[in-house]
């Protein structure tokens, strides 16, 4: 899925219910991308926390498994020295294939 066509679904409105599977989707889209290792991985992490300005997300509770996936790729997109060893990308994958 495009980055525009997300970022405008997820901005058409204040309620995420009803959306959670295109931002899954989405979320595959760019671990796919990742995979393809034809990008730096710190713009694919950047545009993904971008995700987090949103109508339907801003107000997300932390505890949701969505915004748990966008604060660790808010991480990704650190370099090393300010981020634990354990915010890497296979554990975002974990996340992403744990996501209802």
């Amino acid at each position: 899925m495009a980055r525009d066509r997300i970022y405008d679904i997820l901005n058409q409105s204040t309620d995420f219910k009803g959306r959670e599977s295109l931002l899954k989707e989405y979320l595959v889209s760019q671990v796919e991308r990742y995979d393809r290792a034809d990008e730096d991985p710190k713009e694919i992490a950047y545009e993904i926390t971008g995700l987090m300005g949103t109508r339907a997300l801003i107000g997300l509770p932390r505890e949701n498994p969505f915004m748990e996936v966008l604060e660790m790729a808010g991480q990704l997109e650190l370099p090393y020295p300010h981020r634990s060893p354990e915010d890497n990308w296979e554990a975002f994958k974990a996340l992403v294939s744990q996501l209802p």
